[in-house]
């Protein structure tokens, strides 16, 4: 009879045949050995199935099907997770051999614990080391404990001011959570961010301080053109989660809500999308459609609001892009002023110095001039008779002197 592992590890797998397999490998690689690896290949085009079904480890459950999702290839693979504790990697991403044990041993200790996140290392397509995220750490930058919620740290309001768990990958949980929350919903791309945000609001989770997963960024995760349509989704996630959150336990209650108020609008993060989250958040309030937010705007349903919002957005990131531009080339211009400015100074400064030692040489000239006239004249008298005549007397007189002086 088989037994049963501790850790179910899902990776969603779609056209990583060059990163799958040392994804895998750091799952069979984990110094926890007790585990089972759930790859659900979501209908890739490549020779990704190929790889992996080259991996020789019976502790790997392989799936394949058609093209639906992340979403979809993850919950598939929750559905078949046979152990305590579910985790996910996803197939172009690396856990660091100890990630799994490191969290289990929050999980085991502490039962309040839902879930274990850990730092993350941002690495590119060749494995090279971009950065480290330190949790919510560039949520709150230039921001003020006196005006926002920098200095709470609450994981709520730390992923309101934005998604610092920052992937599926980072997810390690107790299985039981997905039968109470539920599993990810329809969303291309910010299905992590809504689940994060059930997750933390109804369960205490962990961070690990340290960098045990590695977060790969290569063409492929970094499309351009899906921004429009992830900050739609965003603003979709915010609406859903104002309409089923308990604000007082954000904003308290008497007169310090406005004052908390205040620091929820400094703190919280809607990526230019608050036209879209005023008007989800009226159709959620006057009517049943709130509890189909997913199907009504998921990606592919035709909807025309979604649509209109996904253009808008687009729209607006291309005039964001001129301004950026614009902006980076007035500072270019000023910076380049600067040096200008800078290289004229040195110059005039360079010039002076020049004049200043153009002066000096003239009047070292002119001394050189003037001793080389009173030199010819001291060689002049010199080469005279009369010098001559004057050493001769000079002569004689010593020796007058020196023979009146014997006598």
């Amino acid at each position: 009879m088989q037994s049963v592992p501790q850790v179910s590890v899902i990776i969603p797998l779609y056209n990583h045949e060059l990163y799958v397999e040392e994804a895998v490998r750091s799952v069979l690689e984990q110094s926890c050995t007790n585990l089972e690896l759930i790859v659900i290949n979501d209908g890739s085009t490549d020779g990704s199935e190929a790889v992996v079904k080259r991996i020789n480890d019976g502790r790997i459950r392989y799936y394949s099907q058609e093209n639906r999702g992340a979403h979809e290839a993850l919950n598939r693979g929750i559905d078949r997770a046979r152990g305590a504790y579910v985790a996910v990697l996803n197939s172009d991403d690396i856990y660091h051999p100890r990630r799994i044990e490191e969290a289990l041993k929050i999980l085991e200790y502490d039962h309040e614990v839902a879930g274990v996140f850990t730092y993350i290392e941002l690495i590119d397509a060749k494995g090279e080391l971009l950065g480290i995220k330190r949790g919510a750490e560039d949520n709150w930058t230039g921001q003020s404990a006196e005006s926002s919620f920098r200095e709470e740290h609450d994981t709520v309001l730390d992923l309101l001011a934005g998604n610092f768990l920052h992937t599926t990958s980072n997810l390690i949980c107790r299985r039981e959570v997905f039968d109470r929350i539920g599993l990810f919903a329809n969303l291309r791309y910010t299905h992590d961010y809504e689940f994060y945000l059930r997750l933390c609001a109804q369960y205490r989770v962990a961070m690990i301080r340290t960098p045990l997963l590695k977060y790969r960024f290569h063409e492929a995760n970094t499309l351009a053109g899906d921004s429009a349509a992830s900050r739609f989704e965003t603003g979709m996630v915010l609406a859903d989660f104002l309409l089923t959150y308990d604000l007082r336990k954000i904003l308290g209650e008497g007169s310090g809500q406005l004052y908390r108020l205040t620091k929820l609008y400094n703190s919280i993060r809607t990526y230019d999308t608050d036209r879209i989250i005023m008007l989800l958040l009226l159709l959620g309030l006057k009517g049943d459609v709130r509890a189909r937010f997913w199907e009504l705007f998921a990606d592919g349903c035709g909807n025309p609001f979604r649509g209109a919002c996904i253009d808008s957005l687009a729209h607006t990131h291309d005039l964001c892009a001129v301004k950026e531009t614009l902006r980076w080339q007035q500072a270019q211009t000023e910076t380049w002023w600067a040096k200008a400015q800078e290289w004229k100074a040195a110059l005039e400064q360079r010039e002076a110095v020049i004049a200043e030692l153009e002066v000096r040489d003239r009047e070292q000239n002119a001394l050189i001039e003037e001793l080389q006239v009173k030199e010819t004249r001291l060689n002049r008298i010199l080469a005279s008779p009369q010098w001559r005549w004057l050493q001769r007397l000079n002569k004689v007189r010593n020796a007058v002197r020196h023979i009146g002086g014997s006598v």
